[in-house]
């Protein structure tokens, strides 16, 4: 009973090699027969078939025999033709002539496509002529690994759709970093020669210190004229209409700045949120294929982890740009502040002085 079973096995093994769309051998139907108690003996007989089965197909490998195939083309339609083996190697040609090239089958056996590089030597050899082809030793390795491509534009067509909305918003925190780094960066600091000029000026003449504070192509130029206003009648007044007007000029300062942050937070989710979408048509197929036709399920791991890729890809510069671009922002807004308090302190040590 053991041997039996040993021949099955052997039998489903060599059946499931054969080329998809091969005539079936007949003998290959004991395999799937029951085994009966009466007639052990006879189907053991009957299995040992199988031997010669395998010795056949091995000597048919190697002797360059022609026979019936299918194979499958870019859009999954199956076209009968004829296969021409030699060893590993093996050859197919369309039963009307079009399509043609290296056969090529998937590890299970059961999927096969062409490599239309060698179509002319296909045709040739299945015809019975003669054809100078190259073999790939590796049984068509060397060939999908050369086809693999992972250039930016290979990436986002392979990572589905959730891969645009990530570039969107990483082109919308683009232009606002580059946008906001313009603004901020053209701003130079106001030194402490500068206020020591513009506090000269308020002691000599204050409307022309507010005209000339007016005329600086910076946000100082918006929080001192109505401080030094209202330095003349009341300091605490003056110190309260520092810090009002400084407010709008914090919020212009920061603003898009709030952008970049969002889509430092927003595009690894929406890489997350690939991923899972990814997986969910893995699983969708390997529940109707199963687990054997890795070919079949590449697709959505590699969705799933080309959105994760581009979520961090875009998620870390924008989180680093932000952190520079509120750093500089801050540092605009301590230096209006910092000048209007010396102004301010300058005015109240004058009139403390007055008095």
């Amino acid at each position: 009973q053991s041997l039996s079973d040993s021949l099955r096995t052997f039998g489903l093994q060599v059946h499931t090699k054969l080329l998809p769309g091969s005539v079936q051998d007949k003998r290959f139907d004991v395999i799937f027969k029951k085994p009966e108690a009466s007639a052990e003996t006879t189907l053991l007989v009957e299995r040992l078939a199988v031997l010669s089965v395998a010795l056949e197909q091995i000597e048919a490998a190697f002797g360059g025999k022609v026979i019936e195939a299918e194979a499958s083309r870019e859009n999954s339609e199956i076209i009968k033709g004829k296969v021409v083996s030699f060893g590993p190697a093996r050859w197919f040609s369309s039963d009307d002539g079009e399509f043609a090239g290296a056969y090529l089958l998937s590890k299970s056996g059961q999927v096969a496509h062409l490599d239309t590089k060698d179509s002319e030597q296909a045709r040739a050899l299945v015809a019975g002529e003669k054809a100078t082809v190259r073999i790939d030793i590796t049984g068509g390795k060397a060939k999908a690994l050369e086809g693999i491509k992972s250039g930016p534009i290979d990436l986002i067509k392979k990572g589905g759709a959730w891969v645009y909305p990530i570039l969107l918003i990483a082109l919308i925190a683009l232009v606002s970093a580059l946008y906001k780094a313009f603004q901020l960066f053209s701003f130079k600091d106001k030194d402490d020669r500068w206020m020591n000029e513009l506090i000269a000026l308020f002691e000599k003449n204050k409307e022309e210190a507010i005209a000339w504070t007016r005329e600086r192509k910076h946000p100082i130029g918006r929080v001192l004229p109505e401080m030094i206003e209202t330095l003349s009648t009341n300091l605490t007044v003056a110190e309260e209409v520092l810090y009002e007007r400084l407010i709008p000029v914090r919020e212009e300062l920061r603003g898009w700045l709030s952008f970049i942050s969002i889509t430092a937070a927003v595009a690894p989710l929406l890489g997350l949120l690939g991923t899972v979408s990814g997986l969910i048509k893995t699983f969708s197929v390997i529940a109707i294929e199963g687990t054997g036709e890795a070919q079949s399920i590449s697709g959505g791991i590699s969705e799933a982890l080309i959105t994760t890729l581009f979520g961090l890809v875009v998620a870390i510069p924008a989180f680093m740009m932000h952190a520079l671009l509120i750093r500089k922002a801050k540092g605009v807004e301590q230096n209006i502040e910092r000048i209007g308090l010396g102004v301010l302190n300058a005015a109240r040590k004058a009139e403390a002085a007055k008095s």
